[in-house]
Protein backbone atom coordinates (compact mmCIF):
# COMPACT_ATOMS: atom_id res chain seq x y z
CA UNK A 1 0.00 0.00 0.00
CA UNK A 2 1.17 3.51 -0.69
CA UNK A 3 1.01 6.21 1.99
CA UNK A 4 -2.32 7.71 0.88
CA UNK A 5 -3.92 4.26 0.69
CA UNK A 6 -2.65 3.50 4.18
CA UNK A 7 -4.06 6.81 5.42
CA UNK A 8 -7.51 6.05 3.97
CA UNK A 9 -7.37 2.51 5.38
CA UNK A 10 -6.47 3.82 8.85
CA UNK A 11 -9.27 6.39 8.67
CA UNK A 12 -11.68 3.61 7.75
CA UNK A 13 -10.52 1.45 10.67
CA UNK A 14 -10.78 4.38 13.08
CA UNK A 15 -14.40 4.85 12.03
CA UNK A 16 -15.18 1.18 12.72
CA UNK A 17 -13.26 0.16 15.85
CA UNK A 18 -11.74 1.50 19.02
CA UNK A 19 -8.27 0.12 19.61
CA UNK A 20 -6.94 0.10 23.13
CA UNK A 21 -3.39 -0.11 24.39
CA UNK A 22 -3.42 -1.21 27.99
CA UNK A 23 -6.31 0.58 29.69
CA UNK A 24 -6.26 3.82 27.69
CA UNK A 25 -7.83 4.36 24.26
CA UNK A 26 -5.35 5.12 21.52
CA UNK A 27 -5.45 8.69 20.28
CA UNK A 28 -7.27 8.93 16.97
CA UNK A 29 -5.15 9.76 13.99
CA UNK A 30 -3.33 8.37 11.04
CA UNK A 31 0.35 7.81 10.43
CA UNK A 32 0.43 6.64 6.80
CA UNK A 33 2.49 3.69 8.08
CA UNK A 34 1.24 0.22 8.86
CA UNK A 35 2.37 -0.72 12.34
CA UNK A 36 1.20 -2.56 15.42
CA UNK A 37 -1.78 -0.28 16.06
CA UNK A 38 -3.02 -0.62 12.48
CA UNK A 39 -2.72 -4.38 12.70
CA UNK A 40 -4.56 -4.39 16.05
CA UNK A 41 -7.35 -2.26 14.56
CA UNK A 42 -7.57 -4.54 11.53
CA UNK A 43 -7.77 -7.62 13.77
CA UNK A 44 -10.52 -6.00 15.84
CA UNK A 45 -12.46 -5.06 12.69
CA UNK A 46 -12.07 -8.56 11.25
CA UNK A 47 -13.77 -10.13 14.25
CA UNK A 48 -17.07 -8.96 12.74
CA UNK A 49 -16.52 -10.43 9.26
CA UNK A 50 -13.98 -13.26 9.20
CA UNK A 51 -11.39 -15.06 11.31
CA UNK A 52 -9.36 -12.27 12.88
CA UNK A 53 -5.73 -12.70 11.89
CA UNK A 54 -4.72 -9.12 11.14
CA UNK A 55 -4.07 -9.78 7.44
CA UNK A 56 -5.65 -7.52 4.83
CA UNK A 57 -6.03 -10.35 2.36
CA UNK A 58 -8.46 -12.27 0.19
CA UNK A 59 -11.47 -12.04 2.52
CA UNK A 60 -11.09 -8.61 4.12
CA UNK A 61 -9.90 -6.62 1.09
CA UNK A 62 -12.96 -7.33 -1.12
CA UNK A 63 -15.29 -6.72 1.84
CA UNK A 64 -13.76 -3.32 2.62
CA UNK A 65 -13.68 -2.37 -1.06
CA UNK A 66 -17.39 -3.16 -1.31
CA UNK A 67 -18.38 -0.82 1.54
CA UNK A 68 -15.96 2.06 1.02
CA UNK A 69 -16.90 4.51 -1.73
Amino acid sequence: MIANDVKRFQQFLLSKVQVRTGMRPCPPGVTKNIGLLTKAALTEFQKSITPAIGDFGTITRPYVNSIVP
